[in-house]
């Protein structure tokens, strides 16, 4: 059987490249034919964060162009228009084209690209490019499937993110599509809710296994993700503050880069953190971070699934967070404390309380065993059904 997922770049610390290469890996190793399209070129001196199976095809279409850019540069004021009115919110044929259309030349050299290697399956990996996907002739006996790796809310119902507005031409989407893949029941609940369509629910698989949760453990709290603004990680650290007046033997890591830097930095150095709150910059072994710290710390003002929840958890960490969605699919009282969404006191507390949680060790256990939920042989069975 041949399988394509379409996505923008396997190379980027988001959870959908993570998830989509488990994926990938996993179908290769039980004989699928697999190929990822990317529509972003990586650099060739880029790092590489994820291991893709050398069986794997690869193939880039340069989505963006500079000549492109200019002769469309005028769909800017409509896009705008779309974010901050609802002039333009139902003109389906204008959505598409500021959207979606306007770049012909590359929409028809992925039509060619799949008609040529007459795939079984073609997943849209994401928000943009499962629209794109739906824009295009589906070949016979071939299925397009589009997957949405954040939350519905984020997707439709929060200002200029991912389909902000575009309610009207993803309706059609769906029904072009053979199946629409969500993350959890929350969303599966939300699309029927906004759209009337009934989808399919398919939880993120772990991307790792970790075969031994006894190591030595230190006084650190771990935090893992990219440096924006939907991380949270201001309110993480204003939290830690809290908690740090009373708990000086701790440390708090935060793994991961991005374009906060350097606020987080500054917002450290207002607190005089500077002992204590560590921006470790990108690692090139993550579950050697998970394996060195206490417990985890989730302070995400929006999460799709939280795979970094499923990789602490595999190995052995406890699980403070905000109260999300997706976590309640995740998580299990035993291993977790969950708090009120946004309350930067109450994940002080939480913290402090598992910081002096006597039954830690046992946590541990019930983590692994809660992660091993997650394992990919287990969800590629989930998808083995619609593909």
């Amino acid at each position: 059987m041949k399988i394509c997922f379409f996505m923008d770049s396997i190379n980027t610390l988001g959870g959908a490249q993570k998830c989509t290469i488990t994926l990938a890996n996993e179908l290769v190793q039980e004989h699928y034919d697999v190929s990822i399209i990317c529509t972003v070129k990586t650099p060739e001196k880029e790092k590489v964060y994820h291991e893709v199976d050398k069986r794997i095809n690869l193939k880039l279409i340069t989505w963006h162009s500079t000549i492109n850019s200019l002769l469309n540069a005028w769909t800017k004021l409509f896009i705008y228009l779309n974010n901050n009115t609802n002039i333009i919110k139902n003109n389906k044929k204008l959505l598409y084209y500021i959207y979606y259309k306007k770049n012909k030349r590359k929409i028809e050299e992925l039509q060619k690209y799949i008609n040529i290697n007459n795939f079984d399956c073609v997943i849209g990996v994401g928000a943009i490019h499962t629209m794109i996907l739906s824009l295009l002739e589906k070949p016979k006996n071939s299925k397009f499937i589009g997957w949405q790796h954040s939350t519905t809310d984020r997707y439709f119902r929060m200002k200029n993110q991912f389909l902000w507005h575009q309610d009207v031409i993803f309706k059609e989407a769906l029904n072009k599509l053979d199946e629409y893949v969500v993350l959890t029941d929350y969303d599966k609940k939300k699309i029927k809710e906004y759209f009337d369509k009934d989808v399919v629910k398919i939880s993120n698989p772990s991307s790792f296994i970790c075969d031994n949760i006894n190591s030595e453990r230190k006084k650190i709290i771990l935090a893992v993700g990219r440096y924006r603004k939907v991380k949270g990680y201001d309110m993480l650290i204003k939290a830690f503050a809290i908690f740090n007046k009373t708990n000086k033997a701790y440390i708090l890591r935060i793994v991961g880069d991005g374009p906060e830097k350097e606020n987080l930095q500054n917002l450290i150095n207002q607190l005089e953190l500077n002992e204590y709150v560590e921006l470790t910059g990108i690692s090139n072994n993550v579950m050697d971070e998970y394996l060195k710290a206490d417990f985890f710390v989730l302070s995400s003002i929006n999460e799709g699934f939280g795979i970094v929840l499923i990789e602490a958890m595999q190995c052995g960490l406890p699980i403070v967070t905000y109260n999300l969605p997706c976590v309640h699919e995740i998580l299990i009282d035993e291993c977790s404390y969950i708090v009120e969404y946004m309350n930067i006191d109450k994940l002080a507390d939480a913290m402090q309380r598992m910081a002096n949680n006597p039954e830690k060790e046992n946590m541990r256990k019930i983590c692994k065993n809660q992660a091993d939920k997650f394992k990919v042989e287990n969800i590629i069975k989930e998808w083995r059904k619609i593909l």
